[in-house]
């Protein structure tokens, strides 16, 4: 039985195409048809809604990895001036304790009663050398930390890419 849309009892037809409008029957559905649907706004004609909620699932994801790679392009770059920076400062005692023992030995004195400091001057009690070394190990943390991030950001990238690749060969 082929569909035919209602007449209003005003003989009137309104509406556009198969949309029931407010006074009318509802048209008989059709064989296949999905019947009727109401909601304030369909968007599902040939699947646009779920490729709509797919191409927001996936730019948030890609979002949150753009996100984390930037954290850890930062922990890498904060971490390598921390080791640059600590590791000179260490350098810099170590060489100066060198130059003091050298110098000591060197003027013929038998007495190290005043032998340099191994770490250095201190400030606020603390050595030179330490906080220099301290800096240096925290800036070598840093930057593994940071490098390690950014492996596994661009792995989870690969692999959501490689997933998303796959199912795109499957029927739905």
């Amino acid at each position: 039985m082929p569909a035919v849309p209602a007449v209003p009892a005003g003989g009137r037809v309104g509406g556009f195409a198969a949309l029931p409008v407010a006074g009318l029957a509802p048209v008989p559905s059709a064989p296949g048809d999905l019947g009727e649907q109401r909601a304030d706004r369909l968007s599902n004609v040939a699947g646009d809604q779920y490729n709509d909620v797919q191409q927001a699932r996936r730019e948030s994801f890609f979002k949150e990895i753009a996100a984390t790679r930037t954290r850890a392009r930062h922990l890498i770059i904060v971490g390598f001036l921390l080791f640059l920076i600590g590791g000179g400062i260490y350098g810099w005692v170590i060489i100066r304790f060198v130059v003091r023992t050298n110098d000591a030995i060197s003027s013929g004195s038998s007495s190290f009663d005043t032998a340099p400091d191994l770490l250095g001057p201190k400030v606020a009690g603390v050595p030179v050398g330490a906080i220099g070394f301290a800096m240096a190990s925290v800036g070598t943390i840093l930057t593994v930390i940071g490098i390690v991030l950014h492996v596994v950001a661009t792995s989870r990238r690969r692999r959501f890419e490689e997933t998303e690749r796959q199912a795109s060969w499957r029927p739905r």
